[in-house]
């Protein structure tokens, strides 16, 4: 806006005062003057720029209000890499000249994003799992700790079935003796996790992604696959109040290893998911380890509609499934390439979205009568409904409004800066968004409804 409204007498007059010329005759055209008395005496003092037109300001305003913000993004997964290497080339007269020839056998693809995380998992079955007690209650007969079983036990007789007694559970968790909750405990159910080590002084990070609060501590202490370590942990922190600055801070750290004959300086960390994948299939060692996907690199959330559900199913697809599908269709011509496996198992596929993709979150009236929304001249009320898609995670999809430029405050709109969400709570997005196609100026060229294309 300051650059269209500039004109050559503003770039003179800054280029005057640059140079500490004093040219009187712009200061009149360009800037308001006032008349003030100082000692005694009246001078002409030049204050505020002249606005452009007179109701500039809220002109500007109301159409920044109405402005959508395009972004630019960074999908590329794979293309064709082109090689060249120094090879002897036989002559027309039988000699033979060493020249840069272009590889024209193999593959030769390179792969633009990483992966997976550095650091593979190992596969390792195991006889006990730590589990949420509200979420297992029809499984309480399985609790190692006899105190918890017995209250457990107790709280499900006085309730009288599991799905009360894991309502009364969330909202009251049993307390120890020191009145702290007790959401996990060990159960005798075998389970396959995926383990790495990692080190003990992570339980003394409470920096970005640290550990902040007593319940962080335990959640990462009841991964510790080792159950002698993991009991030894949390008595360490319950000898300390569970206070994690004592307990766990480089001093703690040292004094819990004090107390032990073989100190522990890394810990085995195990978790189950379904998220992990195997690293190769052909050596014997590669089929051993696993990994999972570096964050950044979940680039594509389907959306489908299941007919018989009659709701829409969600997913999100990893990083190896995306790679293996492009290189698979790129003999295709390119109208009939699709970024990512379509699963029509799954149900009808609507659309899919990248990070930075704008969605609209239309109201119960909009999903009903479509017609409402303009897109050629969208309200100020409609214009804050259209969202940024930012992440993805399994079947979660995290966005922010798109007037948003940068937090003031830590969480401001909800969990990192990114939420389900609307932002006043009243909608889940990726429950009803409709996909906006958008041109590099912030123009809306399309929209992808349920069912439902239509081009604008």
């Amino acid at each position: 806006l300051v650059i269209a409204c500039c004109t050559r007498n503003h770039v003179n007059y800054i280029n005057s005062l640059n140079s500490e010329r004093k040219n009187y005759s712009l200061v009149s055209k360009l800037r308001k003057i006032e008349e003030i008395e100082k000692n005694g005496e009246k001078r002409k003092v030049a204050k505020e720029f002249l606005k452009p037109w007179p109701s500039f300001p809220v002109e500007a305003l109301n159409a920044l209000e109405k402005t959508i913000i395009s972004f630019k993004q960074n999908i590329r997964v794979i293309n064709k890499a082109t090689n060249h290497y120094w090879k002897y080339v036989k002559q027309s007269d039988g000699t033979y000249k060493k020249k840069l020839v272009k590889q024209i056998k193999g593959d030769n693809w390179a792969i633009r994003k990483p992966l997976h995380a550095p650091l593979p998992y190992g596969e390792k079955k195991y006889s006990f799992s730590v589990l949420e007690i509200a979420k297992n209650v029809g499984k309480r007969e399985f609790i190692v700790d006899r105190f918890i079983r017995k209250k457990v036990e107790e709280k499900f007789l006085q309730f009288g079935s599991v799905g009360k007694t894991k309502k009364e559970l969330k909202k009251n968790p049993l307390i120890d003796e020191k009145g702290q909750e007790i959401k996990f405990c060990v159960f005798n159910i075998p389970q396959v996790r995926y383990r790495k080590r990692k080190p003990i002084l992570d339980l003394a990070n409470r920096g970005q992604g640290g550990i902040k609060k007593t319940e962080d501590a335990i959640k990462f202490i009841n991964k510790v696959s080792d159950l002698n370590i993991r009991n030894s942990l949390l008595k360490h922190l319950k000898e300390n109040d569970y206070d994690i600055n004592k307990a766990f801070s480089i001093e703690g750290i040292d004094e819990f290893n004090k107390k032990r004959k073989i100190p522990v300086y890394k810990l085995p960390i195990a978790e189950a998911s379904s998220e992990k994948f195997q690293l190769g299939n052909k050596k014997e060692i590669n089929k051993k380890k696993f990994g999972e996907a570096e964050s950044g690199t979940n680039l594509y959330f389907t959306i489908y509609w299941d007919e018989d559900k009659q709701k829409r199913e969600f997913e999100t697809v990893p990083l190896n499934e995306v790679i293996a599908h492009q290189k698979s269709v790129a003999h295709l011509p390119k109208e009939e390439r699709t970024p990512i496996p379509v699963k029509h198992e799954k149900g009808k596929f609507l659309f899919s979205l990248s990070p930075g993709d704008l969605v609209y979150v239309p109201t119960d009236e909009e999903v009903n009568n479509p017609s409402l929304v303009d897109f050629n001249n969208l309200t100020k009320e409609q214009v804050n409904r259209v969202y940024k898609m930012v992440s993805t995670t399994q079947d979660k999809l995290e966005c922010t409004p798109n007037y948003y430029a940068f937090p003031v405050k830590n969480n401001e709109v909800g969990s990192n800066n990114k939420s389900q969400n609307t932002i006043d709570n009243k909608y889940q997005i990726k429950s009803r968004c409709w996909k906006l196609k958008i041109d590099r100026l912030g123009n809306i060229t399309g929209v992808v409804r349920p069912a439902i294309t239509k081009t604008y």
